[in-house]
């Protein structure tokens, strides 16, 4: 389609911008600073096509911190035991509840629900009769007391936890029992675990007559920390969460449970823990992290 010339020497001469216009020889005067060269071409249908990939893999493969299945296969951040008995699982931006036979709910997010900026860096509950939920991310930690951020929080690690370092990946609490003490171990990134333990008769004692002071950082003792692959021989280096779960089938009243990606069952000693040995058996091991959440079988 064509339109009249209005420039000096041309008025109403017609001309033509499709490709056809230089074959008739009826091309208007600016015609080829608006034609595109083969590469232009080529380069603006690469821009399209690499903005439609990028779509096409956010709304598909969600990254680490947004990805809402748990079953996806993805190493969790952290799994704790509320005080309750609650099975929470979290990873990224977002947390999943458990029901009784480990089956995961929806995502929610932890921001939206705890407070706390996630992603986080572990979340660990203590093996006492308070049961206190703590989050650590970076230098702060906040804690929670049946489900409720306590005042004042976030605080700094180093003046809660004294003599707590580096950078933290998971947490496992211990009760006290015999003649252990209630601890924390804290695995860190490089293979690194530092143990954390509360001086005995520091615990609260929850509606007993005895009534003890209030705990502080004096009450604690934090010991050095150790490298795995040197001390704790057929320990995995490399632990994204572990978790105390109650159960009346051990005298101490837990099951201990490591992810490294996969999951180990951990059987605790007087100092330390213990990969728990696995049952001989003629059936394979299901010990992925996607077993223990009970996720659907694959079809």
């Amino acid at each position: 389609m064509g339109y009249n010339i209005t420039r000096r020497g041309l008025r109403g001469r017609q001309c033509d911008c499709d490709p056809d216009c230089a074959r008739y020889s009826k091309c208007c005067p600016d015609y080829k600073s608006h034609q595109l060269t083969l590469g232009q071409t080529l380069q603006m249908v690469l821009v399209h096509l690499f903005f439609l990939l990028v779509l096409v893999w956010f709304l598909f493969f969600p990254d680490e911190h947004n990805d809402t299945n748990i079953c996806s296969g993805r190493p969790v951040g952290a799994v704790t035991t509320l005080r309750n008995g609650t099975v929470v699982v979290f990873r990224g931006h977002y947390f999943w509840v458990l029901d009784s036979n480990r089956v995961p709910g929806p995502a929610r997010g932890i921001t939206d629900v705890w407070g706390v900026p996630s992603p986080i860096d572990t979340v660990v509950t203590r093996c006492n009769c308070q049961g206190k939920t703590y989050f650590f991310k970076g230098c702060n930690y906040w804690r929670f007391e049946n489900g409720m951020m306590e005042p004042g929080y976030p605080k700094l690690i180093r003046v809660g936890f004294d003599g707590l370092q580096g950078q933290i990946t998971a947490a496992l609490s211990v009760p006290e029992y015999r003649k252990r003490r209630e601890s924390v171990y804290f695995f860190k990134r490089g293979g690194l675990v530092q143990k954390y333990s509360y001086q005995s008769g520091t615990s609260p004692t929850c509606g007993r007559k005895v009534h003890y002071s209030v705990y502080t950082v004096r009450n604690r003792v934090a010991r050095q920390e150790i490298n795995i692959r040197q001390t704790w021989r057929g320990f995995p280096s490399t632990v994204t969460s572990a978790v105390s779960i109650p159960t009346h089938r051990k005298p101490e009243g837990y099951n201990y449970y490591l992810f490294s990606p996969k999951y180990y069952n951990v059987n605790m000693g007087d100092e330390r823990p213990f990969i728990a040995t696995p049952p001989v058996s003629s059936a394979p091991q299901k010990n992925s992290a996607k077993d223990f959440f009970n996720c659907p079988k694959e079809v």
